[in-house]
């Protein structure tokens, strides 16, 4: 799928651009938390800070993910780098 490919091309500011589009329903993408989430993490996976930040935060408001669930603080220990 798309977060596979731009994942596989190492590019980040796409899987940005996608991970926006997923969370506003903007664009032609439907609004889907999940996938907006996954997109962030992919980016986090590939240096991004801000990837990184925003997947903290769906973990800390448990937005998409279930709060206090055993990738939280591996996510919010790689966002504060």
């Amino acid at each position: 799928g798309p977060i596979a490919n731009l994942r596989e091309k190492g590019d980040v500011e796409g899987l940005m651009t996608l991970a926006g589009q997923h969370r506003t329903g903007e664009g032609p993408h439907e609004k889907d938390l999940g996938k907006c989430l996954e997109c962030y993490l992919a980016a986090a996976d590939l240096g991004s800070a801000a990837g990184a930040y925003a997947a903290a935060l769906f973990h800390i408001s448990g937005i998409a993910v279930a709060i206090g669930s055993a990738s939280a603080g591996s996510v919010i220990r790689t966002s504060s780098r």
